[in-house]
């Protein structure tokens, strides 16, 4: 996926699921993306996988706006699953966010940047 294009208004995402696979859909892949170059993600090694914070910037919200399911967040929480899957969970709400980030540090003796 080409970050980069997003961010132009080159491409759209479209939020159209893949079928099996390492994502469920474009918006789950951009995300995850993100993780390899994004200082705002926080990354939690544990044995079953990873866990990353991505919390939303200007670009991130204007490549989401279209979509009616993602236009209200304002984060999310990717893990990926020692064989590859990726689940991303979005949220509209920031105190949960960081709640739930909060508790998946402390479970997993994470840390936060």
């Amino acid at each position: 996926m080409d970050t980069e294009k997003i961010f132009r208004g080159e491409e759209r995402l479209t939020g159209q699921p893949y079928g099996p696979g390492k994502f469920d859909n474009d918006v789950d892949e951009y995300f995850y993306s993100l993780n390899d170059h994004d200082d705002q993600v926080s990354v939690s090694d544990c044995g079953d996988g990873w866990f990353g914070l991505a919390i939303f910037n200007s670009h991130d919200l204007v490549a989401l706006e279209h979509l009616p399911d993602y236009k209200d967040d304002i984060g999310a929480i990717v893990f990926e699953r020692s064989d590859g899957i990726v689940h991303v969970t979005y949220y509209d709400d920031r105190e949960k966010l960081d709640k739930d980030w909060g508790e998946i540090c402390v479970r997993f003796d994470g840390y936060t940047e």
